[in-house]
């Protein structure tokens, strides 16, 4: 699992960028534990990538 600065620095994007993929539920699949953690997970992650190569070619 990836947590928001891990996955930000692996795509050369903001953290901010992440948070609001998640408010407009447009990015990967994520989970929140503690009610404040969020983390994605590597299947999550390589589906989105995926996905997002797919559009792109």
């Amino acid at each position: 699992m990836f947590n928001e600065t891990e996955l930000a620095s692996r795509w050369k994007i903001s953290v901010r960028t992440l948070q609001d993929w998640r408010r407009r539920k447009t990015g990967p699949r994520f989970v929140k534990l503690q009610g404040w953690a969020v983390r994605y997970p590597l299947q999550a992650v390589i589906d989105f990538e995926e996905q997002s190569l797919r559009v792109v070619s």
